[in-house]
């Protein structure tokens, strides 16, 4: 007895399949049918029999698919709908495996369909999977979008670091319109937000740069400290210059 026939058996002991469906694995399998219980026959409706066999004779990885194989798809929530819509897609040769690892990370038709939507039609299934992984959805794409970011890389690092479209407007409203996605990242990174400038400003600092604002942020320069410098002699000026060193107040 093969060692396929033996797990055809154990899932019909178990329940997971009818003896129909045993019959109709151990029939693809090349196998004879196992006996009916209780007199039951084992003959397949004609309905099943045809779903079946066209299955077994076709082309294509769910051809033939073994009782291990029909276990996983099933475990990780692979269903016939779901590689139907993957297909109507134009994901026409992935592999079980691949379905699998899509569904698994939460690609789903309705999410590719939405990036489509937004022009990002040639995605690879390990593009979209990335995407997934970090949290990148239509909705966050369409703000980097109207950012003018489009690079998809560069999406993905911008969401990981935790820069969104009001971060972006804050600081655009402030007067920083022409940062790059580096200059954001470095501000994001660093702590610098349009209230940590906005209290800047409000002490006297009112041209600062990127660097000089990351300088000060860096060296724990709060606006409290601040104050408390200026209030030992009633008014302390704090030197920042351009290599992001704070100078000792005078």
């Amino acid at each position: 007895m093969s060692e396929e026939r033996v797990k055809v058996l154990e899932m019909l002991a178990a329940g997971k399949v009818s003896t129909v469906q045993a019959s109709q694995l151990l029939e693809a399998l090349g196998e004879t049918g196992p006996d009916a219980p209780d007199g039951q026959s084992t003959r397949p409706t004609s309905g099943e029999s045809h779903a079946f066999r066209s299955r077994a004779v076709g082309r294509g990885p769910f051809a033939n698919l073994t009782p291990d194989e029909l276990i996983e798809l099933r475990d990780h929530g692979v269903s016939a709908a779901f590689v139907r819509d993957m297909r109507s897609l134009g994901f026409d040769d992935l592999m079980p495996d691949q379905l699998i690892e899509i569904r698994d990370h939460g690609v789903s038709p309705s999410y590719i369909q939405a990036l489509r939507n937004l022009g990002w039609n040639a995605l690879t299934v390990d593009q979209l999977i990335e995407l997934r992984d970090h949290g990148v959805d239509a909705g966050y794409i369409q703000e980097m979008q109207r950012l003018g970011l489009t690079d998809i890389e560069q999406i993905i690092e911008m969401r990981d670091h935790g820069v969104n479209n009001s971060f972006v407007q804050e600081l655009r409203d402030l007067g920083y319109n022409d940062l790059s996605a580096d200059g954001l990242l470095e501000l994001r990174d660093h702590g610098v937000s349009a209230d940590f400038i906005q209290e800047m400003r409000g002490l006297g600092f009112t041209d600062l740069t990127t660097d000089q604002l990351v300088g000060l942020r860096d060296h724990g320069v709060s606006a409290s400290f601040i104050q408390e410098m200026r209030s030992i002699d009633g008014n302390v000026d704090v030197d920042v210059d351009v290599d992001n060193e704070v100078a000792i107040p005078r």
